[in-house]
């Protein structure tokens, strides 16, 4: 899958599109196909390396994503696959597919 990584910090010319693996969910994980992704200042932080921590590199940015759930772990009780639905992450969400913790993620009303 493609996702959007950087392998050194600064702006955003580091950005990169990488061909990496799909992620799969833990037990208590969704694994979510991105519709959409928050570009927020947290990203922009980490990518200059003036964040809260430091990540390994390269490291995929994306603390916040939407989209539909494409699997769901063993004891994820209250979400199903094909939902839509939204997600705060440890980042990640500048790929195509995302995991996100099952209690961090919740319903998009179909009115939205």
């Amino acid at each position: 899958m493609k996702a959007i990584r950087i392998h050194e910090f600064g702006g955003a010319e580091n950005l990169r599109v990488d061909e990496i693996e799909k992620p799969t969910p833990g037990a208590d994980e969704v694994l979510i196909e991105t519709a959409a992704a928050g570009i927020n200042y947290a990203d922009t932080m980490l990518r200059q390396n003036k964040y809260l921590f430091t990540p390994k590199l390269p490291f995929t940015l994306g603390f916040e994503v939407a989209g539909t759930i494409a699997e769901i772990g063993a004891n994820v009780n209250h979400l199903q696959s094909g939902q839509r639905v939204l997600a705060t992450i440890g980042g990640g969400g500048y790929a195509e597919y995302a995991v996100a913790s099952a209690a961090q993620t919740f319903p998009i009303p179909e009115n939205l």
